[in-house]
C-alpha cells in the first residue's frame, strides 16, 4: 500500500522494479508503457505534461549515469596501448630476425625446413610474451591494490574488483595471443632464408627493401595510434580542467554536512519532528565555531530525494498545461540560502513565522520566476504547485547546480542548474533531513559536536553520511577524473612506446647503413647532410602517422561527444597542439642515431 502521505502526482521519486512475463520482449514494454503514459498526459495535463517511463533492465540501469561510456574510453585505450606495444616488439623481432639470417642459413643447410624456423621464432615470441605477461600480472596485483582509491564510489559492482582465476587466466590467454599476434610476421619473414647471400655475408643482416617498409609501416601505425590516443587524453583533460572551473552557484567551502532520518514511530506528527530540527539548530547555532546552521531536504550533490512538479503563475492557471514549466521540489529552514551563500536576488528568505499555522509561502530560483513572469517582480505573486497547492512567492534566489535530484550519482558540475521551488520546512516537515553547518575552520572539526547535540536531543537517534560539502561535488566528478587520468597516463605510455619505437626503427637503419654512410662521408658528404638525411628517413614516417593519427581522431571524435564539457571533440587547438608535440617527439626519437650516423669514421665503417 501506498504512504497517502505520498500520494501526490508531482512526487516522482518511485522506481519500480519488475519482471516481465515469459515472451514479451523490452520493445514491446517499452511501446505499452509509452501509450500508458501518453494516457495519463491526456487525463492529468496539469502534473503528466511531458512526462514519460523510461523502462531499461537491471543490467543497464547498472551502467548507467555515464559509467557505460566513461568504461568503453578506457576499454579502448588498453587496447590501443596494447596495440602500440605489439607492433614495438613485432619490430625488434623483424631487426632481431634479420640480423640472426646467417644463424638461420646455417640450420637451413644442416637440414632445418622453413617450417621449423618458423616454429622456432613463433615459441620464442610467445615465451617472450608469457614471461612479459606474467610480470604484467604482479603489477596487476599492486594495481589492484591501489586502484580502488582512484575509482568512484559510485561506479557499479566496485566492490567485486579483484584477481581471480578468470583474470589470470584472460591475462595469460591474451599474452599468448598478443606473442602469436607479434611473432607471426618476423617469424614468416626471418624464416625466408637465401643460403648463399646470408652465409656470405659477415654477421650482418640484409635488409631487403620489402622489410625495411614493413618496420617502417610498423611506425606509422604506432604514431597513428599514438596520435588518437593523446588527442582524446588532451580533450578529455581540457574538459575535466574546464570542469572544474565551473561556478555551482553556492559556496561549499567550510562547509559540513550530515544526514538524519527520524524514526516513523518516535516522530508521527509535524510538531515532534519541527520541534526536533528547531532544537538541533539552536544547539549547534550557539557554537563559537558555527557560523549558520540549517537544514534541508537535502544538500546540493548529495544523497536525498527530491520530488518534482509543475509550478505555474496562479493568474494564468486556466490557460492551457503548456504554461508550467517543471521544477524540482526542495523544502528547507530559513538559513539554508546562508548557509550554502545562495545569493537572495528579490524578497526575503524563509523566517521563524513562515509556521504550520501561517500561509503557505514558497521562495523559487530565477529558472522558475524568470519564465513565469518576466520583467514583473514574482514577490507576492501566487504561485500554483501540481495544479493543487497555492503558495505566495516571498522570494527569489540564485540558481544553483547539484539540486536537480539526481545527486552525486547522476549529477554533476556539467549539468545546467535546474529551475527550483523552496518550501519551509516549519510547514512542511520531513523526517528525513540533510543538517548543513557552515564553520569559521575545519569543517571535520565540528563532526563530534553535530553527534552530540544529536544525542541529547534523542540519544537513540543515529547520524549518517557525515561529509564535506566539498567531498560531495567531489564525488560528483569522480568518473570524469578518473576517466581523465587513466586515458592521460595510457596516452603518455604509447607516446613513450612510439617514440621507442621510432628510435629503435632509426638506431637499426643506422647500423645496416654504416658502410653506405662511410662512403657518401667519404667522397665528401658534410655531417649536415648526413644528419638530414637520416632525419628525412625516420621524420617522414612519422609525420605520415601523427597525420593519419589525426584523422582518425577527427573520424572517431564523436565518441568522445558525450564525455565532453565545454570542449568540441574537433577542437582544432587541441589537434594542432598534439600534432606539434608529437612531431617534436619524433624528431628527438630521430635525432640521436641520426647524430650518432654523424660521428661514424669513414675509415673504420670502410
Amino acid at each position: 500500500t501506498i504512504d497517502p502521505a505520498r500520494e501526490n502526482r508531482g512526487n516522482r521519486v518511485v522506481r519500480v522494479v519488475g519482471r516481465l512475463r515469459p515472451g514479451v520482449s523490452m520493445d514491446r514494454a517499452r511501446d505499452e508503457m509509452r501509450r500508458i503514459a501518453a494516457a495519463m498526459e491526456q487525463e492529468f495535463p496539469a502534473t503528466n505534461k511531458e512526462w514519460g517511463v523510461r523502462l531499461e533492465t537491471v543490467y543497464d540501469s547498472m551502467l548507467d549515469q555515464g559509467v557505460r561510456p566513461s568504461l568503453l574510453v578506457l576499454l579502448a585505450a588498453v587496447v590501443m596501448v596494447l596495440l602500440i606495444a605489439c607492433a614495438n616488439v613485432a619490430n625488434v623481432l623483424l631487426a632481431r630476425g634479420l640480423s640472426r639470417q646467417r644463424e638461420f642459413a646455417l640450420r637451413a643447410a644442416l637440414g632445418a625446413g622453413r617450417s621449423r624456423l618458423f616454429r622456432q621464432l613463433v615459441t620464442e615470441s610467445v615465451c617472450l610474451a608469457v614471461v612479459s605477461g606474467t610480470c604484467g600480472l604482479r603489477l596487476a596485483v599492486f594495481a589492484v591494490q591501489t586502484l580502488p582509491v582512484m575509482l568512484p564510489p559510485t561506479l557499479p559492482r566496485i566492490d567485486e574488483i579483484r584477481l581471480d582465476a578468470t583474470v589470470l587466466g584472460l591475462g595469460l590467454l591474451l599474452s599468448l595471443a598478443s606473442g602469436l599476434f607479434m611473432g607471426l610476421v618476423p617469424a614468416e619473414r626471418a624464416s625466408r632464408v637465401a643460403l648463399v647471400p646470408s652465409l656470405a655475408q659477415q654477421g650482418k643482416g640484409l635488409a631487403g627493401s620489402s622489410r625495411t617498409l614493413t618496420r617502417h609501416v610498423i611506425v606509422v601505425a604506432q604514431m597513428a595510434l599514438a596520435t588518437m590516443l593523446l588527442v582524446g587524453a588532451a580533450l578529455l583533460l581540457q574538459s575535466f580542467v574546464r570542469l572544474q572551473h565551473v561556478q555551482p552557484g553556492f559556496d561549499p567551502e567550510g562547509v559540513m554536512t550530515a544526514r538524519i532520518s527520524l524514526p516513523r514511530t518516535q516522530y508521527s506528527d509535524a510538531a515532534r519532528m519541527s520541534g526536533f530540527w528547531h532544537r538541533l539548530i539552536e544547539s549547534l547555532a550557539g557554537m563559537s565555531q558555527v557560523q549558520s546552521v540549517a537544514v534541508g531536504i537535502t544538500a546540493p550533490f548529495g544523497p536525498g530525494v527530491r520530488a518534482g512538479g509543475k509550478a505555474r503563475d496562479r493568474a494564468h492557471a486556466s490557460l492551457s498545461p503548456d504554461t508550467a514549466i517543471s521544477a524540482v521540489e526542495h523544502v528547507v529552514s530559513p538559513d539554508y540560502f546562508q548557509v550554502l551563500g545562495v545569493p537572495l536576488m528579490a524578497g526575503r528568505s524563509f523566517e521563524q513565522q513562515d509556521g504550520l499555522g501561517s500561509p503557505p509561502v514558497a521562495v523559487v530560483s530565477e529558472r522558475v520566476a524568470r519564465p513565469l513572469w518576466g520583467d514583473k517582480s514574482p514577490i507576492g505573486q501566487t504561485l500554483e504547485w501540481n495544479g493543487a497547492r497555492q503558495l505566495e512567492v516571498v522570494g527569489v534566489v540564485g540558481d544553483i547546480r547539484g539540486a536537480d535530484g539526481r545527486g552525486a550519482r547522476g549529477g554533476g558540475l556539467d549539468r545546467e542548474p535546474s529551475a527550483a521551488v523552496y518550501f519551509s520546512a516549519a510547514q512542511l516537515p520531513q523526517r528525513t533531513m540533510t543538517l548543513l553547518v557552515r564553520t569559521s575552520g575545519e569543517p571535520s572539526a565540528i563532526v563530534p559536536a553535530i553527534a552530540r547535540a544529536v544525542q541529547e536531543i534523542d540519544s537513540a537517534q543515529p547520524v549518517s553520511q557525515v561529509r564535506r560539502l566539498n567531498d560531495w561535488i567531489d564525488e560528483s566528478t569522480a568518473e570524469p577524473r578518473l576517466t581523465t587520468t587513466l586515458s592521460g597516463v595510457f596516452a603518455l605510455v604509447a607516446l613513450l612506446l612510439a617514440a621507442v619505437g621510432v628510435y629503435g626503427v632509426l638506431s637499426y637503419s643506422v647500423s645496416q647503413r654504416t658502410q653506405e654512410i662511410g662512403v657518401r662521408m667519404a667522397i665528401g658528404a658534410e655531417r649536415d647532410q648526413i644528419l638530414l638525411l637520416v632525419l628525412r628517413g625516420g621524420v617522414g614516417w612519422a609525420l605520415g602517422g601523427i597525420a593519419i593519427g589525426l584523422l582518425g581522431a577527427f573520424a572517431l571524435s564523436r565518441v568522445l561527444g558525450t564525455l565532453l564539457f565545454e570542449v568540441g571533440p574537433r577542437d582544432p587547438f587541441t589537434y594542432a597542439t598534439v600534432g606539434v608535440l608529437l612531431a617534436l617527439v619524433a624528431m628527438l626519437a630521430c635525432y640521436i642515431p641520426a647524430a650518432r650516423a654523424t660521428r661514424i669514421d669513414p675509415m673504420i665503417a670502410l
